[in-house]
């Protein structure tokens, strides 16, 4: 059976009992905690989570956090940063992806931080980085 959640900005009485008599199986009022929202799912729909471990600030490795420079782009060919500008320009992750995925493995400060920017959206710094 499909499980309904109504989750809704009224937060009267009547309007969960309403709610629920309509045949939802759980009620949430605006303003939830996203804790609120989460149990619900884990027990309705069985879910359990798997939480990733957070790193204290200031913890990452130095060289983890070291900006990418245009001159870390030039262990790569001429067409392929071309590409890499491209991809940037047209905000297109996926191809910037790909791109990644070409760079030899022994470049992994590269790698990471391409893959950081991605995952930050960061795009222009991406093309900018292309520019030298």
């Amino acid at each position: 059976a499909t499980v309904i959640i109504a989750l809704t900005a009224n937060a009267f009485q009547e309007d969960q009992v309403a709610a629920l008599e309509s045949g939802c199986d759980a009620y949430i009022a605006k303003p939830f905690a996203e804790t609120t929202l989460f149990d619900k799912l884990s027990r309705y729909l069985g879910l359990r989570y798997i939480y990733a471990e957070e790193i204290p600030s200031g913890k990452l490795p130095e060289e983890s956090l070291r900006q990418l420079t245009p001159q870390d782009l030039q262990v790569m060919p001429a067409a392929w940063i071309a590409d890499l500008q491209q991809a940037a320009q047209m905000i297109d992750d996926i191809r910037l992806q790909e791109l990644i995925e070409q760079i030899p493995e022994q470049n992994s400060q590269l790698i990471d931080g391409l893959k950081r920017l991605v995952n930050d959206f960061q795009f222009e710094t991406i093309f900018q980085l292309t520019q030298s």
